[in-house]
């Protein structure tokens, strides 16, 4: 079994500080460990980004990346890079990747157990009207993200809209938003019914609310991992119900992905977020030697 971890970009033969422990638990489980480039792989030179890969005498064979965040795009060309010049397949291919990454792919799998979502492409302009037309169908409060990311550290300017009606505060918002996201802006505008969800505190720093959710970890449709996605306020004894998941799991075509989950005031579940997991961080709770020898 093969990782490719991100490498350091001051010294490129060692892994980006950042990934230090998971590469050593990695290493301690068993794991043949790769590095490639972060730095080549957004700057679009994908053969920079794997030269430190290996050739001679390998074998072709499966591998599973961890490092930062990937576009599609970017991905797409990693995974090409790799199959051809090292013989080397990554887990999930580029649709995969693609299904997991972007909500629009992935809504109408979970759509019965995670709130309602509206969305439309973001082309140099917001239009105003454009956006109340698709928050017809929308109760009045509700999150805005784009296909992969929220500003939820700016809940209140550049995340939550209480009212959608308020049409000069809905602006405001939207395009705070899009002036934080910038050129990271991934693909269009999401619009999220908002959910009462089970309180925990407001953040030390930014004063979001945080709210009782776990991360859950799949791989073959089945949960190996999971932890509290939190590291402040008090979760008590609570436990993720995993059985209410596993069959919505099922639909999910991804290889290895995560599922954020919390806890709604009313007592009942939602489905937050899906993500590819090999881009998906883990939560400052959970044990990663252990993480990776289940995982193995």
């Amino acid at each position: 079994m093969t990782i490719l971890f991100n490498n350091n970009l001051l010294e490129p033969k060692k892994v980006d500080p950042d990934y230090q422990l998971e590469y050593d638990a990695a290493i301690k489980v068993g794991y043949k460990v790769l590095l490639v480039s972060y730095e080549d792989i957004i700057d679009g030179d994908y053969l920079s980004a794997i030269d430190h890969i290996p050739t001679e005498g390998s074998e072709d064979y499966d591998a599973l990346y961890r490092g930062w965040m990937l576009t599609v795009d970017q991905y797409e060309g990693l995974y090409k890079a790799l199959l051809k010049n090292v013989g080397i397949e990554l887990w999930n291919n580029p649709r995969q990747y693609k299904f997991c990454h972007h909500l629009p792919e992935w809504y109408e799998s979970v759509k019965e157990i995670t709130p309602k979502s509206v969305w439309f492409p973001y082309e140099d302009d917001f239009s105003i009207h454009l956006a109340k037309h698709h928050l017809t169908k929308l109760p009045k409060s509700v999150v805005l993200k784009d296909y992969v990311k929220s500003e939820k550290n700016y809940w209140n300017e550049a995340c939550f809209i209480p009212d959608t009606q308020d049409e000069e505060n809905l602006e405001k918002v939207v395009n705070r938003f899009l002036e934080l996201r910038g050129d990271s802006l991934n693909e269009g505008l999401v619009f999220r019914e908002f959910v009462d969800l089970a309180e925990l505190q407001n953040h030390s720093k930014s004063d979001m609310p945080l709210t009782k959710e776990f991360r859950l970890f799949f791989s073959g449709y089945r949960v190996f991992a999971y932890s509290k996605y939190w590291e402040e306020g008090e979760y008590a004894d609570l436990q993720p119900p995993i059985g209410l998941f596993e069959p919505f799991a099922r639909k999910i075509e991804s290889n290895f992905f995560t599922m954020d989950i919390a806890l709604q005031k009313n007592g009942e579940w939602t489905i937050i977020e899906l993500g590819d997991a090999q881009v998906s961080g883990l939560p400052e709770d959970i044990n990663i030697e252990e993480f990776y020898k289940k995982l193995y």
